[in-house]
């Protein structure tokens, strides 16, 4: 969270900016090896965001099955939080990011379809065929990340008459930002559901086999982490050296600026394998660090706080960071070290809100906030 805040904090703040890596074909170059590794080392969050979502419908899911809900309910829980997550994008995220835009109605930057929605319509997805069953699941994973390679040259070029199914379809898996679509997708749907099914398969296998071994729980799922840490690395590695299938964009030399800049939008499968790697490894050594560590440290405080309020997070940083910028009228006039300057004082601001709403939604678990 606080690297994508990063991230964003760039987005508004910072004139050598680069991004649109992999849309309809775009191969960008950054100003220097400091702006690359900003970038980069940002990548691992949205697929964190979404694997750990569909790990969230498992645990919860189980947890509301066991207690006696339908199985009907539990869909139909889903279905509303997602409905929340599109809504709440919709409204007050693209506020804060396309401000002006938003305000002139311009529908276009209404909107603009993220990784809110992405993670909320995959959400509402989940919450019905999840009761397909795990092969079935698993297949659909598998097609996602595996299958997808197939088409990225053709969907470069997709487009459609219809406007509205032109919408469709830059929604569902072919992102765009100049179309004649009234919309504009960075995050479809396809190939992230495979990274959200991906995150509930995981889900069911723990709650089987780890959660209720509390001894070894720790240790087991850090050897594990690691294990698949190091072979998401390796496997993208071999992708991207290779330099053919499963990438969206090629490198024409051998450099590292080159090597590591990636098809983000949409996810290339190089770009999953890393990010996948990283986010295990984190995982590893997140679990190594609270297993040593004796007493918070207010480093670690403000990570959890931040990690018990997620949604809360997200919605709050683009109204911080970007609101900022536009009221004072200085949208991406500076280099990094005022970015970096931002994003840290952003974080202190941001810390006492999402305490006190942690606090209010442990008081007020039967509210509407639960879903928040």
């Amino acid at each position: 969270m606080v690297f994508m805040a990063l991230d964003h904090t760039s987005y508004f703040w910072n004139k050598y900016r680069v991004a649109d890596e992999g849309l309809r074909g775009n191969f960008p170059h950054y100003a220097d090896l400091p702006q690359l590794l900003t970038r980069v080392a940002t990548h691992f969050a949205p697929t964190t965001f979404i694997w750990l979502a569909g790990l969230m419908v498992a645990l919860s899911a189980t947890k509301r099955l066991r207690r006696g809900d339908s199985q009907s309910a539990v869909s139909w829980h889903f279905t509303i939080r997602g409905l929340i997550l599109i809504l709440l994008h919709l409204t007050i995220v693209n506020l804060g990011f396309e401000l002006e835009g938003w305000l002139k109605l311009n529908w276009k930057e209404i909107f603009l379809l993220q990784v809110l929605w992405t993670i909320g319509m995959n959400m509402i997805i989940l919450a019905w065929v999840r009761r397909l069953g795990v092969f079935v699941l698993a297949v659909l994973a598998l097609l996602n990340f595996f299958a997808f390679p197939l088409f990225y040259q053709p969907l470069l070029q997709f487009t459609h008459p219809n406007p509205f199914l032109y919408a469709l379809g830059i929604a569902t898996f072919a992102p765009s930002k100049v179309s004649d679509a009234p919309i504009v997708c960075l995050y479809p749907l396809i190939p992230w559901m495979g990274v959200m099914i991906l995150g509930y398969l995981w889900g069911l296998g723990y709650v089987k086999w780890v959660k209720d071994r509390q001894a070894i729980a720790p240790r087991l799922m850090g050897k594990i982490y690691l294990v698949l840490g190091i072979g998401f690395s390796l496997m993208f590695l071999m992708s991207r050296y290779g330099n053919g299938y499963g990438n969206q964009i090629h490198w024409q030399q051998l450099t590292f600026s080159q090597f590591v800049t990636l098809s983000k939008y949409p996810p290339d499968l190089a770009y999953l394998f890393l990010t996948l790697g990283i986010m295990f490894i984190l995982l590893a050594v997140s679990l190594k660090i609270k297993k040593r560590m004796r007493e918070k440290t207010f480093l670690v405080d403000l990570l959890v706080t931040f990690g018990r309020v997620p949604l809360f997070f997200y919605c709050l940083h683009p109204l911080l960071y970007g609101s900022l910028a536009i009221f004072l009228g200085i949208q991406r006039q500076f280099g990094l070290p005022v970015v970096y300057l931002v994003w840290i004082i952003g974080l202190g601001i941001l810390y006492k809100p999402c305490q006190w709403f942690f606090e209010y939604k442990s008081t007020h678990s039967q509210s509407l906030v639960r879903y928040i």
